[in-house]
């Protein structure tokens, strides 16, 4: 099922559903998600970026297994999924009154947003990046300059769509009073 799916949303919503609905097959998903190695684990990924909207609990369990192969990812699509993914989990642990991220996934979840943002990755990926560590900058407040830093020097290099979520990060670290 995964290496038929395709790129279509209607075919990655009819694989998560399939997920969804039949979560003895879950953790097949999360292992082709999680194994780099694997030929379509970025097909995976667009899957479970599809399970993690419908029903982003059932990611708990693999927090873990999520925060060891995030380093490990370098293809493109794999990489805006996971990405999304970890704003997901991250919004989550922010707004909800029982931690979803531990301090040290929180800080593994902060370090891949850095390699995002000031890698060569695309823009839907350091756009991701940048709202990670803004809400990560709301507990960690040492995040916010090297933030600043990184969304400033990346700015006249990037295209229209980094400049917009730039301004909107930086807005955002502004209203929460984290810039000085």
């Amino acid at each position: 099922m995964i290496a038929d799916s395709n790129s279509l949303r209607k075919s990655r919503e009819y694989c998560a559903r399939f997920f969804c609905d039949n979560q003895q097959y879950l953790n097949i998903l999360f292992d082709c998600a999680f194994d780099v190695d694997y030929d379509y684990h970025y097909k995976a990924c667009w899957i479970l970026e599809f399970v993690a909207d419908l029903d982003l609990s059932l990611l708990s369990p693999r927090i873990p297994d999520l925060c060891n192969a995030l380093s490990k990812y370098s293809h493109d699509g794999a990489l805006r999924s996971i990405g999304r993914i970890c704003l997901l989990l991250c919004q989550k642990n922010y707004r909800s009154a029982a931690a979803v991220l531990s301090n040290d996934q929180a800080k593994i979840f902060t370090d891949v947003s850095f390699a995002w943002l000031l890698g060569d990755s695309k823009v839907a990926t350091k756009a991701y990046a940048m709202r990670i560590l803004a809400l990560n900058s709301k507990t960690d407040k040492s995040v916010v300059i090297p933030l600043k830093d990184a969304i400033e020097h990346g700015y006249p290099n990037h295209s229209a769509a980094y400049k917009a979520a730039a301004k909107d990060v930086l807005r955002q670290l502004s209203r929460d009073n984290l810039l000085s």
